[in-house]
């Protein structure tokens, strides 16, 4: 296998994972680009860049990126990726970036909105308020829970839950939405859960909404009637189990799922 030429200035910043990212659902219906929070995605593109590399990509750049890509018309609703790399990346001289180059892959949606089990793993990511390509620990986390039998990883970190290795978490009691505290950046506070705590706060006054620090021995002693897993990438998750903790969705009378797919998507131009 052999990297074409498009991406042979960013090939060693690519085999190295040194990028940062974001990911969103897109709709394309008669050739127009639908996309929830996408002026979020943005500017987190241009910000995480700024931080890393000291450049800034122009939002111009990023769309154009995006659209070239939609116009293969591959899937009616798809899943963007958009990394951005340095060119010209050192190994040994990562402080000497001047250009950066935005690649953009996608992939079809996955609407499969089963329960799924989780396993607590103490754990914090590299640079955990933002969003980087930096996912080994993530991802041999979440590998070691599937071997176990559980179908993903929850972190936790001096005791308080955080976040998974590509989503948030929270947690719901009665009409109360328990949303963990992002304050001391232990975790990154993704935009789904952003929208989400919006919409609930605007539109469903019956629903009191609290962030807090949520602490693993509150999980574990069955403080709470049930557990969602929110991205981008997956929308909004029902958990069924957390270690041996099992959840019962079925009684919870706060259907996050379908309030999160009633919120509005913009149009990107």
């Amino acid at each position: 296998m052999f990297l074409t030429k498009e991406y042979s200035d960013i090939s060693s910043a690519m085999l190295t994972g040194y990028s940062v990212f974001t990911t969103f659902t897109v709709e394309n219906i008669n050739n127009k680009i639908y996309v929830k929070a996408f002026e979020l995605h943005i500017k987190r593109l241009k910000d995480n860049s700024e931080v890393l590399f000291g450049i800034i990509p122009t939002r111009t750049e990023i769309v154009a990126q995006i659209t070239n890509f939609l116009s293969q018309k591959l899937y009616t609703k798809q899943l963007l990726r958009i990394a951005i790399y340095p060119k010209s990346f050192s190994i040994s001289r990562p402080s000497e970036i001047s250009e950066v180059q935005i690649v953009v892959t996608g992939r079809e949606y996955n609407s499969n909105k089963t329960p799924i089990s989780l396993e607590l793993h103490e754990m914090i990511r590299p640079l955990a308020h933002l969003k980087t390509s930096a996912l080994f620990p993530s991802l041999q986390t979440r590998a070691i829970s599937q071997k176990n039998g559980f179908d993903d990883a929850l972190f936790f970190y001096e005791n308080n839950i955080t976040e998974g290795p590509a989503w948030n978490i929270l947690f719901t009691k009665g009409n109360t939405v328990y949303f963990p505290d992002p304050s001391k950046k232990t975790f990154l506070e993704g935009f789904t859960q952003k929208l989400l705590k919006e919409e609930l706060l605007k539109n469903y006054k019956n629903i009191e909404i609290i962030t807090k620090n949520i602490t693993k021995k509150s999980v574990l002693a069955e403080k709470f009637d049930s557990a969602f897993i929110v991205s981008s990438g997956i929308d909004v998750i029902p958990v069924r189990s957390i270690n041996k903790i099992i959840f019962n969705n079925t009684e919870n009378n706060l259907d996050l799922v379908k309030i999160y797919d009633n919120i509005s998507t913009e149009i990107v131009e």
